[in-house]
C-alpha cells in the first residue's frame, strides 16, 4: 500500500492520534517554558510526540506570525522528509505550503511555509546568506544526542547567534543522559548544579515528556557468539516459532550484513511450511529508495510476522509500530577519520550503553517486549557510557571552511560542545592551505575559499569544480559530482536477477580508469537514453530516482558556479570529447591528498599533507597540471614549498575497484630567484658578522641551514631577528631575539649541511631576517666565523613564489668578506647533489 493512500487517521510511521501522544499532556508547560526561557531542553523518547506536535502548537502560539517560521533540524535526510509528510498531513495542507522541508539540493518550502524540516547542514548553509538566521523564531533541533558533526556545530553558532538576537528560542530534544550537558554548554557561568529545581537558571530549562512505555525483559547471551550473523538467524527463527504475536526488529551494522540476514530468512519461509506462520523478512538502511524504505511501517498482511532489519537508523530517527521483540547484535559502523592518510573509513565498533538502552526501548512501546541482546552482560559493562560525537572522529576541512565563510576567524577559540582533537583540525588547516581555501593567515581566501564554501559538496570536489573550466572538463565534472554527491542511496539496485547479470550490467559502463569516469559513463548514457525510460534502469541495474536526482544536483551545482561567474555552456560540452586524462588531471587538484606511492611489495604508501601546497594545483604555463601529489627523497636546503610540478598521468595507479595496473609519479621542479635585493653584510674589529637578507614577499620560515667547514671557524650560535633591518653591533648582543640558535658541533671529515629549527609562530609573514654570528672567543684568524653557506625552509606567503637560497663566504679580515654567490640553485651546490 503506498504511502499517499492511506486515511489521514492511519499512516505507516505514527499510528497514535496526536491527541493521546504523551507531549500533547504537557502543552501548556512546553509553551510557557519556551516563552520563558531562551533555551528549551526536552527529554522525551522516540515516540512520544515531540517532533510532529511541539512544532504545531508553537505555530498556533503564534510563533509563526508576521511572517516568521519554525525550524526544525534533523540529523538525518529519512527524518526530515517523512516527519515533514506526516506533519502536513496532520495539518491537513500540501506538503511545501504551510509545512515543508529543505535538504541538500532539495528544496520543498514556498512563501507561505511556517514549519520547515531540514536537515541540521542545510540549516547551516543558510547562515552563510543570513547569519543571524532572522527568518526563524524558533529553532528545535531534534535528535541532538545523536552528536552529529553538523549538530554540534550548528548548537555553537546558535549560542553565538542568541547573544545578538535574545528574542530567539532554542529548543533541543534529547536522550535523557545527554540532557544536562546541553544545560550546562547554554547556561555557561549561570548553570548551578546545586539548584536541583532548574540548574540552568535564567537561560535554559529541561522539560521531560516521557511517554508511558512497557516493560522490556533483556536478555544477554551466556559466551560471545562466534558468528553475530548465524546467531541472528537462529534467534528470529525461535522466536517466530515459539514466541507470542508480535513483530522483530534486528539491528545489524550495514547493507551487505542487512542483505544477506534478510535472504537467508526470505529462503527459510519455504521450510517453515504452514502458510499461518509465514514471515516477511524486510530491509531498512538509508541507501534504500524512498518507497523501499516505507515498506517496513506497512502492516504485515495477516497471519503474518514482520521483520525488520535494520541498521541504527531505526533507533530514533524512524519508530515502527508494532514491534515486540528487538535483536541487538551489539555492533555499529562509524565513520572514523584518519589524519594520517587522509582516508574516512566506516569502522564496525561495539555500541554504547545509551545506544543499547535505545534499541530495547524499542520493543516496549505497545506492549512489555522483549530484547535479545548476542553478546554477554559483561560486554554490555565494558561498553562506553555515549558514542564519541562526530566531532572527535571526522574530517575538519568542511567544518573549518564553513566557520570560515560565517565570519569565524578564531576556529581555535571556537565554543565546541565537544572539542576536536588537535591532529584533527591541523589536518583540516593544512588540506584548505593547499587546496588554496585560506591564506597563509588562516584567513579564507577570496573568491576562492568563499566560492568553495558556499558549493554545496565536499571542499576537495568544490575545488575540481571550481578548476574545471581550465581543463576543458566543466560539464562532465558537473557530472561526477552530481554523481557522487547526491546522496539518495546507490546508483546500483540489487534486483532479483542474480549475481552474474549483475555484474554483467556494471561491466558496460566500467572505465578503466576509474569509478569517476565510470559513474560520468552511467549519467552519459542515462541522460542520452533513459531519462524517461524506468525499464532502461531495471534493464541495467540503475536507480532511477538516484539517475533523476543526480540531473537535478547537476543543474543546482551549474548555477552556484554560474552565479560565480564560471560559463557554463553545455553546447561546447556535447561537440567536443573531453579526454580522460584531463578530467584525471581535474580530480588530482581537489584529490591530490590521496595519492601514493607503490612499494616494492606492491602496497601504496600515502603522501603527507605537510607536502602539499596550494601552488600545486594550478595549470602551470607549459600546458601541465602542477599537482602536488609527492615529495622528494632528497632534501632542498633552501625556501621552499616542497613543491612537485608534474604528474605523469598515464603511470599512476587510482585506487578502487575499477583499476589496476602499476606506475610511478614522475617529478619535474622549476626554480626562480625570489630574493629582493642581495644580502647586507657587516663585521666589525671583534670578529663578528651581522647579515640581513631581505626576501621579496612575506615568508614563512620553518628551518635555518647553514654549511660550514669543520673546527675552530664554524659558528658557535646565532641570533636571529625578524623583519629588523636596524641591528647594528651595538645592539645585536642584548636586543631580545626572535630566536638564539645553538649550532651543534660540525663532525669532521665532509662537511655537511646542518638543519636547525625554527619556532615557526616567530617567523610567520618575514620580510627580512638578520643573522648575528658572535665572536668564536680567541685570538688570530683561526677563529673567525667562517659561513659557507646560509639557506631556510619555508614557504612564500605571496602565490607563485619558488624556492631561494643565498650563499655566503666569511674571510679573516672583516674587509674580504663578500658574497660569492648571491643566488644560486642549490640542488646543483651542495656535496652529493
Amino acid at each position: 500500500m503506498e504511502l499517499e493512500y492511506l486515511e489521514p487517521s492511519f499512516i505507516p510511521s505514527w499510528h497514535k492520534p496526536p491527541s493521546l501522544l504523551p507531549v500533547n499532556r504537557l502543552r501548556r508547560e512546553l509553551l510557557h517554558v519556551v516563552e520563558t526561557y531562551p533555551v528549551t531542553i526536552i527529554i522525551g523518547q522516540t515516540g512520544s510526540g515531540k517532533t510532529t506536535q511541539l512544532p504545531q502548537m508553537l505555530n498556533e502560539a503564534g510563533w509563526c506570525d508576521d511572517g516568521k517560521v519554525v525550524a526544525v533540524t534533523q540529523p538525518r535526510r529519512i527524518a526530515a522528509t517523512s516527519v515533514a509528510s506526516r506533519v502536513a498531513e496532520e495539518m491537513r495542507c500540501k506538503l511545501g505550503e504551510e509545512v515543508g522541508y529543505s535538504i541538500r539540493f532539495e528544496d520543498v518550502t514556498s512563501a507561505v511555509t511556517k514549519i520547515k524540516f531540514m536537515t541540521d547542514g542545510l540549516l547551516l548553509r543558510e547562515a552563510l546568506v543570513d547569519p543571524l538566521l532572522s527568518r526563524y523564531s524558533v529553532i528545535m533541533v531534534d535528535e541532538a544526542h545523536e552528536r552529529s558533526i553538523s549538530t554540534d556545530i550548528l548548537l555553537g553558532i546558535l549560542k553565538k547567534i542568541r547573544k545578538r538576537r535574545p528574542e530567539l528560542r532554542i529548543v533541543i530534544s534529547s536522550a535523557t543522559i545527554q540532557a544536562h550537558e546541553f544545560l550546562r554548554y547554554f547556561a555557561g557561568s549561570g548553570y548551578d548544579q546545586d539548584n536541583q529545581e532548574n540548574p540552568g537558571g535564567a537561560i535554559a530549562r529541561i522539560v521531560s515528556v516521557e511517554g508511558r512505555t512497557y516493560p522490556v525483559d533483556c536478555l544477554f547471551l551466556e559466551s560471545p557468539p562466534e558468528d553475530y550473523l548465524e546467531r541472528t538467524i537462529r534467534t528470529v527463527l525461535d522466536i517466530h516459532r515459539h514466541e507470542p504475536k508480535g513483530d522483530i526488529l534486528v539491528f545489524l551494522t550495514g547493507r551487505e550484513e542487512i542483505t544477506e540476514v534478510v535472504e537467508r530468512l526470505t529462503d527459510s519461509v519455504a521450510s517453515i511450511g504452514a502458510e499461518e506462520h509465514a514471515l516477511l523478512a524486510l530491509p531498512l538502511y538509508a541507501g534504500l529508495t524512498a518507497e523501499q524504505q516505507m515498506y517496513v511501517f506497512e502492516p504485515a498482511p495477516e497471519n503474518t510476522r514482520k521483520v525488520v532489519v535494520s541498521t541504527n537508523i531505526a533507533e530514533a530517527s524512524v519508530t515502527i509500530d508494532g514491534v515486540v521483540y528487538v535483536i541487538d547484535c551489539g555492533f555499529v559502523k562509524l565513520r572514523a577519520y584518519n589524519p594520517s592518510t587522509g582516508v574516512e573509513t566506516l569502522t564496525k565498533v561495539p555500541i554504547s550503553k545509551a545506544s543499547a538502552v535505545q534499541r530495547a526501548g524499542r520493543a516496549g512501546r505497545t506492549q512489555p517486549g522483549k530484547c535479545f541482546r548476542l553478546y554477554t552482560e559483561q560486554a554490555y559493562q565494558n561498553m562506553p557510557d555515549v558514542t564519541p560525537p562526530e566531532v572527535q572522529r571526522s574530517d575538519m576541512a568542511p567544518v573549518i571552511l564553513q566557520l570560515k565563510a560565517l565570519g569565524i576567524d578564531d576556529i581555535v577559540r571556537f565554543d565546541f560542545l565537544t572539542a576536536p582533537p588537535a591532529e584533527l583540525m591541523i589536518r583540516g588547516f593544512e588540506l584548505l592551505y593547499s587546496l588554496g581555501a585560506i591564506d597563509d593567515y588562516a584567513k579564507l581566501s577570496r573568491p576562492l575559499g568563499l566560492h568553495m564554501a558556499e558549493l554545496a559538496v565536499d571542499p576537495k570536489m568544490a575545488k575540481v569544480l571550481l578548476s574545471a573550466a581550465s581543463f576543458g572538463c566543466l560539464d562532465e565534472m558537473l557530472s561526477i559530482a552530481a554523481m557522487t554527491g547526491a546522496e539518495s542511496g546507490s546508483v546500483w539496485v540489487n534486483h532479483d536477477d542474480g549475481k552474474e547479470h549483475k555484474e554483467l550490467t556494471r561491466r558496460k559502463f566500467a572505465a578503466e580508469e576509474g569509478d569517476h569516469l565510470t559513474y560520468l559513463n552511467v549519467f552519459k548514457a542515462f541522460v542520452t537514453k533513459g531519462r524517461k525510460e524506468m525499464q532502461w534502469c531495471r534493464a541495467n541495474g540503475l536507480d532511477y530516482k538516484f539517475m533523476t536526482r543526480a540531473v537535478s544536483v547537476k543543474a543546482q551545482l551549474g548555477r552556484y558556479l554560474e552565479r560565480f561567474g564560471v560559463r557554463v555552456d553545455k553546447s561546447a560540452a556535447s561537440q567536443k570529447a573531453t579526454t580522460a586524462e584531463a578530467i584525471q588531471r581535474c580530480l588530482t587538484c581537489g584529490y591530490f591528498a590521496h595519492a601514493g606511492r607503490m612499494q616494492p611489495d606492491g602496497t601504496f604508501l600515502p603522501m603527507t599533507m605537510s607536502h602539499h601546497h596550494h601552488h600545486s594545483c594550478n595549470p602551470g604555463a607549459d600546458g601541465h597540471d602542477h599537482h602536488s601529489h609527492d615529495h622528494s627523497d632528497d632534501i632542498t636546503p633552501a625556501l621552499q614549498s616542497n613543491l612537485h610540478r608534474h604528474i605523469d598521468f598515464d603511470r599512476i595507479v587510482t585506487l578502487n575497484e575499477s583499476v589496476a595496473g602499476s606506475g610511478q609519479a614522475i617529478v619535474k621542479k622549476t626554480w626562480e630567484q625570489r630574493f629582493d635585493d642581495e644580502p647586507y653584510l657587516e663585521s666589525d674589529v671583534d670578529e663578528q658578522v651581522i647579515m640581513t637578507i631581505p626576501f621579496t614577499g612575506q615568508v614563512k620560515l620553518h628551518s635555518l641551514l647553514i654549511y660550514s667547514e669543520p673546527g675552530p671557524t664554524a659558528p658557535k650560535s646565532i641570533r636571529l631577528f625578524r623583519n629588523r633591518e636596524d641591528i647594528d653591533f651595538s645592539i645585536a648582543s642584548d636586543l631580545q631575539a626572535a630566536q638564539e640558535l645553538e649550532v651543534p658541533p660540525i663532525p669532521t671529515g665532509s662537511p655537511q649541511v646542518i638543519e636547525l629549527p625554527l619556532k615557526r609562530a616567530h617567523f610567520n609573514s618575514t620580510t627580512s631576517v638578520t643573522l648575528f654570528f658572535q665572536d668564536n672567543q680567541s685570538d688570530g684568524d683561526s677563529d673567525v666565523t667562517c659561513v659557507r653557506y646560509i639557506g631556510f625552509k619555508g614557504d612564500f606567503a605571496p602565490l607563485n613564489r619558488e624556492p631561494v637560497t643565498v650563499m655566503y663566504e666569511s674571510a679573516a679580515n672583516p674587509k674580504d668578506h663578500k658574497i660569492i654567490q648571491g643566488l644560486e640553485k642549490t640542488n646543483s651546490f651542495l656535496p652529493g647533489q
